[in-house]
């Protein structure tokens, strides 16, 4: 395992998390030009309201500009919280790959009593990326399920010539 490990592409595995914040901005962005929209056309009706508009209807239109302010506003900041944990999640999964990337360097130059250390802290890495792994060791097959945000399944498939390949599937493990 541990040396399929190393060959593993972490950006493949978990480049949904980064894809999903980066989708998570751009609808905070749009967002944020809603709400710049609809705050723009408030101002406008106060405007018209003080110069002398139709003032049961501007009115009417402004409470309503400011319920849909209010509205956007409450998504926004829960757009926010959600795309700040993700970030701190991608940013723990990338430090803990290169932890386990840097732990895999230095044991293979270590004597053997400081190895049992390293493989400790390098288990430990592992558990905090991976929540479950099956081994099929007949056909050359592992099958991985990262701590991913979304838990999707990632299947690592271990060729004769010990390269390893990532191939995300579609079905979300029970």
């Amino acid at each position: 395992m541990l040396s399929h490990v190393k060959e593993l592409d972490v950006a493949a595995v978990f480049g949904q998390s980064e894809r999903q914040t980066n989708e998570l901005q751009g609808t905070l962005s749009g967002i944020e030009m809603n709400l710049a929209d609809v705050r723009a056309k408030r101002e406008r009706l106060v405007d018209a309201l003080a110069i002398g508009g139709e003032v049961v209807s501007i009115v009417d239109r402004i409470r309503q500009l400011e319920g849909e302010e209010e509205r956007l506003g409450t998504s926004r900041q829960a757009l926010e919280e959600h795309l700040r944990v993700e970030r701190n999640k991608y940013a723990l999964q990338v430090k803990a790959s290169q932890d386990i990337e840097a732990l895999l360097k230095r044991l293979a130059d270590v004597p053997k009593e400081e190895a049992v250390q390293l493989r400790l802290k390098l288990r430990d890495q592992l558990r905090s990326l991976i929540a479950q792994t099956k081994v099929w060791l007949e056909i050359h097959k592992i099958v991985i399920r990262y701590n991913t945000v979304d838990f999707e399944k990632k299947t690592v498939v271990v060729f004769k010539s010990k390269r390893a390949m990532v191939f995300l599937e579609d079905e979300v493990p029970g």
